[in-house]
């Protein structure tokens, strides 16, 4: 079958496409700006589709003798919808929506499987006064629910607001106890903190003291050695005291050895030292003496000097007449 051209079918508002064997409504419907009246009874549609929803200013839709089972929820927003024929099809539910259709008056849904439930709500429709009194049952049932439901929806978030804010109270005195208790631990802290600070200190003092002393006399060793050997005669006995009262006597002798060896090692180090930089100062002044470039250069620093020493002794030159 060749495609539909729609415009074709579109006169003032009304778009007539009954008897010409669809089976889905077309898509391309939508293209057609301001359809008032839309007609697809006699097809062989089976399914609505939700793209009913979009047709919004329709007030007259007729979609009788085909094979739809049921209407889509969106339908609910056809609210300038007056006329509503679905007679001679399949539907056995109706969708909540149809109560947002304030502006319906005629309703048509004879010889359709709807259940008991639907039917009653319905009632029947063999004239224009049945069908009227149709479609305010539907909207009466329909806006009921509907604002049934609202309110229950209103109330359940009122639920939630009201739990929301009994936890947000919970939780508000909960946090102040927490923070009270982190005051009350934090203060406790505090004073722990300040007397272990204050023990630190002192021990800090006395440990960085007696690294200072002890630099000092390992310094004077180099520089006087007798007295250094004075100094630890009368040092040594206490420190040794000190020592043995804090390890024992196997522990002390350890100490000691490894104190030894860390002088030793020291005493080495500046040696080695002393006599690394010996050697490279006497191969860089054998270097700077005997280098040409550098001796070429020092001459010529050494003229360039005494020449402008010759001219400031001179008076600068030769004085104009």
């Amino acid at each position: 079958m060749a495609p539909l051209n729609l415009k074709d079918k579109f006169r003032n508002g009304e778009l007539d496409l009954s008897s010409c064997g669809l089976k889905e409504i077309p898509k391309d419907i939508t293209s057609l700006k301001h359809v008032t009246s839309l007609n697809l009874s006699n097809n062989k549609i089976s399914s609505v589709g939700k793209i009913i929803g979009q047709l919004t200013h329709l007030n007259k839709l007729d979609l009788s003798g085909n094979q739809i089972k049921g209407l889509p929820e969106n339908i609910g927003n056809l609210t300038n919808l007056k006329h509503l024929n679905l007679s001679h099809n399949q539907i056995a539910t109706l969708p909540p929506s149809l109560g947002h259709l304030k502006n319906l008056r005629h309703l048509d849904l004879r010889n359709n499987n709807l259940s008991p439930k639907f039917s009653d709500i319905v009632g029947s429709c063999q004239n224009e006064v049945q069908c009227q009194q149709a479609a305010k049952n539907v909207l009466k049932t329909f806006s009921n629910n509907s604002d049934g439901d609202k309110k229950k929806k209103q109330n359940a978030d009122k639920e939630t607001k009201k739990n929301k804010n009994d936890k947000k109270v919970q939780n508000g005195d909960l946090n102040q106890k927490k923070q009270k208790d982190r005051r009350s631990k934090k203060t406790n802290k505090g004073i722990i903190a300040k007397t272990l600070d204050t023990i630190f200190l002192l021990i800090r003092t006395i440990v960085f003291g007696a690294l200072i002393a002890g630099i000092s006399v390992y310094i004077l060793s180099f520089y006087d050695e007798g007295r250094y050997k004075a100094i630890k005669a009368q040092v040594y006995p206490l420190w040794r005291s000190g020592l043995t009262r804090v390890c024992n006597e196997e522990q002390s002798t350890k100490v000691e050895a490894i104190l030894l060896q860390a002088g030793n090692t020291v005493n080495q180090f500046i040696v080695t030292s002393t006599k690394v930089v010996a050697v490279k100062t006497k191969q860089f002044y054998v270097y700077v003496t005997t280098d040409e470039k550098i001796q070429q250069y020092v001459k010529n620093v050494k003229e360039t000097v005494l020449g402008l020493w010759a001219k400031v002794t001179s008076g600068g030159g030769e004085q104009k007449s």
